[in-house]
């Protein structure tokens, strides 16, 4: 399951990063950012009109893109929001853009750099994934009763949840927030990531009981995927058979 899940995010990872780059090398992003047509207003507000909405269409035919915004130094910005080092790096948080290009409710985003067509930095490319999307999808993997499952970005950021029973909650305790941080605060986290395997599973102590631990390392640049199923869980189906297995011998001792 874990891995089932870990393949689909992937994809969504993979998708979005992407799309980040499609923009960033978009011939008509880089004559507008480029100043291409810096001596013909009227040309440049014309282009700038169709890069705006070559960027909001791909933010609306996907359906995990929250915000996408275009920053750069000269001309006007873009963001959806609002209506040799890696040139790419993944944000849990961008406390600092958030205010500028008006983003909120995202999960993760993508921050990438742009260049004119002479290949110099004009400006930057950010991409952000929508929260709620992400959100719930992990919340429909059942992982069993109890356990735990988590996104965790690359910065250390972590979408997590708690698969409490109906019962526990009628009893008072509610459903678990998805912001809670289960595991990224935890030595769990330090030896996930020491490990040089990118996939695992072992018992481990967790606040006072006894869990499986499995994770998975995502293939799209330092995400992981993580889940903490109680052993009680696991070992649940075992008892009742077993419980049967003793009702059933006894019965038949009695036949004969």
């Amino acid at each position: 399951t874990l891995d089932t899940a870990a393949s689909y995010m992937n994809l969504i990872i993979d998708t979005i990063r992407t799309t980040s780059y499609d923009i960033s090398v978009s011939t008509i992003a880089r004559e507008y950012y480029g100043q291409t047509y810096a001596k013909d207003a009227y040309k440049e507000s014309t282009v700038f009109s169709t890069l705006r909405t070559e960027i909001e269409s791909r933010k609306i035919a996907n359906k995990y893109i929250r915000n996408i915004a275009f920053v750069a130094n000269y001309g006007n910005a873009i963001s959806t929001a609002l209506s040799y080092l890696e040139d790419f790096i993944w944000l849990g948080n961008h406390p600092e853009l958030d205010d500028y290009i008006g983003t909120s409710r995202y999960a993760f985003g993508i921050l990438r750099k742009a260049y004119n067509m002479k290949f110099r930095q004009i400006g930057y490319v950010v991409v952000d994934v929508d929260y709620d999307e992400i959100a719930n999808h992990i919340a429909s993997i059942n992982m069993g009763e109890n356990a735990i499952l988590a996104l965790i970005t690359p910065d250390g950021r972590e979408i997590s949840y708690k698969n409490i029973p109906v019962s526990d909650e009628a009893e008072g305790q509610a459903n678990d927030s998805l912001d809670t941080e289960y595991i990224v605060n935890s030595e769990l986290y330090d030896k996930i990531l020491a490990s040089e395997e990118n996939g695992g599973s072992e018992y481990v102590e967790y606040d006072g009981e006894k869990y499986l631990l499995l994770y998975n390392k995502l293939e799209s640049q330092g995400f992981m995927m993580v889940s903490l199923v109680p052993e009680s869980y696991i070992i649940a189906d075992a008892d009742e058979t077993a419980r049967l297995t003793v009702a059933a011998v006894a019965v038949t001792a009695l036949i004969v």
